[in-house]
């Protein structure tokens, strides 16, 4: 009781009994921290199993006392947020089983080009869980859940590029398509949805929000890449691998980056008092592991932003020649792929009886759209329209 008055709580109910006594404590959202912390302190837990904290969050309260609920912030005690990190910071069956499922239905999306197989592939995975379990472990200096967290995503990682693997070299008719390499392909815009996904994470965590952690594991995207990376293995394409696993790693990175700076700002640290843990320990390893983090992100975001001018730049002239198309609306023809060799554009073309005439025109104005730094040719092909 005397904690309790120390911490301005006046709203309790004490309950003796002759084998223990219990304290129920109705108090304001963002003292839940301090409360906890402050009966830490005076009491082991730990050591007595008579003793024990349990944080009640009610569906609904009446009647509401909505000017306290406005003052206060409302957000998880740190206590539930290290609850969810430490239940996501080791493997079990029922992970790997999960990880197993959730490969094997986003390598048959990747195999069909099925999207909506792919998303559904990413809300089965628990692949944001883990690198939930590392930001939380990084801003309350628990160095087994930020081990734990690696572990896990690891141990996912490799379930699922060896899924993938082994159902790419068993099942028929399975091909690298080009829709796949080009999403194997990281780029700086992939860093700044890894930061957003990771920072909405946090919040929904921070909040409360659990209904919401489904939209956050679809926008992570993890396992669709780590089984295109094992698509990549199995039919020996560097370039598939190598991207992918940048893609993995920028991803993963970007999101625990900003999931730690929403758990230090707003979330576990925020009301923090040092009773409960080391303060100046915590603030050593957090800024130790962040400086890390922001060098291993500047290493990676080196070669991404090489291939997002690449593909900008090789992406521009197929864009200049599908407009140059578009615009002049050619009823008698319909444009092909387009493939680039070097400074060499060769435009497929399938042709229902142009003239030599609109052809000529055609090239004239797609050659100008692209200037002179690149060579033009057409593959034309003979069609004929015909309806049954």
């Amino acid at each position: 009781m005397r904690i309790l008055k120390e911490l301005e709580i006046t709203d309790f109910n004490l309950v003796k009994s002759e084998t223990s006594d219990l304290i129920t404590v109705k108090h304001p959202l963002d003292k839940t921290d301090k409360i906890i912390d402050s009966l830490r302190q005076e009491f082991d837990f730990t050591a007595d199993d008579r003793r024990s904290i349990l944080i009640l969050r009610p569906d609904a309260i009446y009647p509401r006392e909505e000017e306290k609920e406005k003052q206060s912030h409302e957000k998880y005690a740190r206590e539930c947020i290290i609850e969810y990190a430490e239940e996501n910071s080791y493997t079990d069956s029922k992970y790997l089983a999960l990880f197993f499922f959730s490969a094997v239905v986003a390598t048959l999306g990747l195999i069909t080009n099925n999207m909506a197989v792919v998303v559904g592939a990413m809300i089965i995975a628990p692949a944001f869980g883990p690198i939930s379990s590392v930001a939380v472990g990084a801003v309350v200096n628990r160095m087994d859940l930020f081990k734990g967290g690696i572990k896990a995503e690891t141990m996912g990682m490799l379930l699922a590029v060896a899924t993938a693997a082994v159902m790419g070299a068993i099942l028929p008719g399975v091909e690298l398509t080009t829709t796949l390499e080009q999403k194997m392909i990281p780029t700086i815009f992939d860093l700044f949805i890894g930061l957003a996904t990771g920072a909405a994470g946090g919040y929904v965590l921070v909040s409360g929000k659990g209904s919401t952690i489904v939209g956050v594991m679809v926008s992570a995207a993890l396992v669709p890449v780590m089984c295109g990376i094992g698509l990549g293995v199995v039919f020996l394409n560097p370039m598939v691998v190598f991207g992918g696993f940048l893609l993995l790693m920028i991803t993963m990175l970007s999101i625990a980056l900003a999931m730690i700076v929403v758990f230090w700002f707003v979330g576990p640290q925020k009301e923090h008092i040092h009773l409960a843990y080391d303060y100046h320990l915590t603030q050593e390893s957090f800024g130790r592991i962040v400086r890390y983090a922001l060098v291993l992100m500047v290493i990676l975001t080196i070669p991404v932003i090489w291939l997002t001018y690449e593909n900008v730049t090789a992406s521009a002239p197929v864009k200049e020649i599908t407009r140059a198309f578009n615009d002049n609306r050619y009823l008698t023809m319909e444009l092909g792929p387009v493939t680039i060799d070097g400074s060499l554009l060769r435009v497929t073309l399938y042709d229902f009886g142009s003239s030599e005439v609109q052809l000529r025109i055609l090239y004239n104005i797609i050659q100008e759209r692209i200037g002179p730094s690149y060579r033009l040719e057409f593959d034309i092909i003979r069609a004929e329209r015909t309806t049954y």
